[in-house]
């Protein structure tokens, strides 16, 4: 029996979905698993059978730190730890600071889900953050990327070496069957309200996009920045543009959809698009590390900021309802063939056995 120490800072969104997907199919008769999780960044609700750690989140004090790494500790004691998977940066540093001040011989793998050194920041500030990457993942014996654009981001900066980076895509368990879309009247983004989503680009291609006939946006998702877009909209007397909130009936959304649109500023694999892909919704992404795999002719990837380029496809997409249909045939077969939970859940239970 292989004991994994599960622990996720950032208990929510699509980090929250691959944990949670993690204890839902993964071969518990060879691998037993302990789920350390912090809901409060989120609000997130944390299952009973996880243990909910919120002195994960309060990272900024060096106390808490403290605490945390000695719960880590305890666990590992307690549970006879073989493994520990870090989830996203904050769960990595802890992870880190366990291993430097309480060596144990343990195997140590860290999932990313997106890289710090992704944002677009000055010059100076990317360096450093680089510099701290690489520092703290220097410990982990393997670095699971969720698509190839990531691992090659990892490379290009070496964040570590070849041998420890490894893909492992992220994949769903479908909810209902795909439909092909055959018209766009209904543009849907469904994710986290905050600045790595980059909502008030959703705004502005809404605005952009206020005099075309039956035509509306949808952004389900509950965040930070929720107010002040619902804010933004009211400010700019917008009619065609609906910020509703957190959702727990996404199939809803999805069905509602003619086409996803994603403004986020960077990604790992987001889970969102490969649902809407998966119900047969045509993609229109920010061309950024994350979304490029997911992308392959079946609708538009634009530069971020390029509002109008965005707004033309769309309106270029509602006067021609075939590409509508080719495009969500397309992307029905991209997630047949690439993101299929049981590709994602065969190859983490691999590495977990390997390093055992």
């Amino acid at each position: 029996m292989i004991h994994v120490l599960e622990v996720c800072e950032s208990y929510g969104g699509g980090v929250k979905k691959h944990v949670d997907y993690l204890d839902k199919y993964l071969n518990t008769s060879k691998i037993q698993m302990t789920f350390l999780v912090s809901g409060a960044r989120d609000n997130a609700d944390v299952p009973d059978d996880y243990i909910q750690y919120d002195e994960l989140s309060s990272y900024r004090n060096p106390l808490a730190v403290i605490k945390s790494v000695y719960k880590i500790l305890k666990l590992v004691r307690q549970n006879k730890v073989d493994v520990i998977h870090a989830h996203s940066t904050i769960a990595a540093v802890l992870v880190f600071f366990f291993r430097l001040f309480f060596w144990r011989k343990l195997v140590l793998i860290y999932t990313p889900h997106a890289y710090l050194s992704e944002k677009k920041t000055g010059r100076v500030k990317s360096k450093i953050v680089v510099l701290i990457e690489k520092m703290y993942m220097s410990v982990y014996d393997k670095v699971i990327n969720v698509s190839y654009q990531e691992r090659q981001h990892a490379l290009e900066h070496k964040l570590t070496t070849t041998r420890k980076q490894i893909v492992i895509r992220n994949g769903i368990e479908s909810q209902s069957k795909p439909v092909v879309k055959r018209r766009l009247e209904h543009v849907v983004n469904i994710a986290r309200c905050d600045r790595q989503k980059n909502p008030f680009e959703f705004i502005r291609i809404a605005q952009r996009l206020r005099n075309v006939l039956d035509l509306d946006f949808t952004f389900v998702g509950d965040g930070k920045l929720l107010d002040a877009c619902r804010k933004e909209v009211q400010n700019l007397k917008l009619t065609n543009i609906k910020f509703v909130g957190f959702s727990h009936d996404v199939d809803k959304w999805l069905k509602m959809g003619d086409v996803f649109l994603s403004t986020s500023l960077y990604e790992g694999l987001p889970f969102s698009v490969i649902e809407a892909e998966a119900a047969g919704l045509p993609v229109l992404l920010t061309n950024v590390v994350g979304h490029q795999e997911l992308y392959r002719d079946n609708g538009f990837l634009y530069e971020l900021g390029d509002v109008d380029g965005a707004a033309d496809w769309i309106e270029q997409m509602k006067k021609h309802t075939k590409r509508v249909s080719y495009f969500s045939r397309q992307s029905i077969a991209i997630y047949m063939e690439r993101f299929q939970i049981s590709k994602m859940v065969e190859g983490v239970e691999k590495i977990y056995e390997e390093g055992k």
